[in-house]
């Protein structure tokens, strides 16, 4: 084998070597690749997992706070209703008083159990009334009186309330929720 021969088997087992090493290394480019790409692709899916999750979190908490704020804001205006009820119920108190006049008057005075009573708070339009049922009492008006009457006795110490305002007051707790649900009924419509 001569110079020249064994020169070409060298560069010719150089080469294929070379090519050995050359497919090596891009076979192992090509395993890092596809490694880094699955990397990537676990990581973009578990980002997208997480910001699901996430996001699915930050609705739910803002659909909470709407909920609340909703049925604080639902209560609010439940309260500011009940308020012009009463009002309403309280300004009608009045009305009722004068279209029943002396009869509602007599009726509630007759409520009012024997006693030597000193003194008798009414409207002052129950005035004349109050004097024929309490003739031995001291009558006082009382514009703030919508209708009934107040009783004391001599010594201050008995006190009997049969006002309109009193009746009202007993029974608002058994009629503002009636009065509400008809209300909702009413909304639902």
């Amino acid at each position: 084998m001569g110079h020249r021969e064994l020169e070409a088997a060298l560069r010719r087992e150089g080469e294929s070597k070379a090519r050995a090493i050359w497919q090596q290394v891009e076979a192992e480019a090509v395993r890092l690749r596809a490694e880094q790409a699955e990397r990537l692709q676990r990581e973009q899916l578990n980002n997208q997992q997480r910001l699901s999750t996430e996001r699915a979190a930050l609705l739910e908490a803002a659909q909470v706070t709407a909920q609340q704020r909703a049925q604080r804001q639902r209560l609010a205006a439940e309260q500011q209703l009940a308020e012009r009820l009463r009002a309403l119920a309280e300004s009608l108190l009045a009305e009722l008083s004068q279209a029943d006049g002396p009869e509602l008057f007599n009726r509630l005075a007759a409520e009012i159990p024997e006693h030597s009573w000193r003194e008798v708070r009414v409207n002052p339009r129950d005035t004349e009334a109050a004097r024929s049922c309490f003739p031995q009492s001291e009558i006082q008006p009382d514009a703030d009186l919508r209708g009934g009457l107040i009783v004391r006795d001599q010594s201050g110490r008995i006190m009997i309330i049969n006002t309109l305002e009193k009746r009202l007051a007993h029974l608002w707790p058994e009629l503002l929720p009636e009065l509400m649900n008809r209300f909702r009924q009413r909304g639902e419509r």
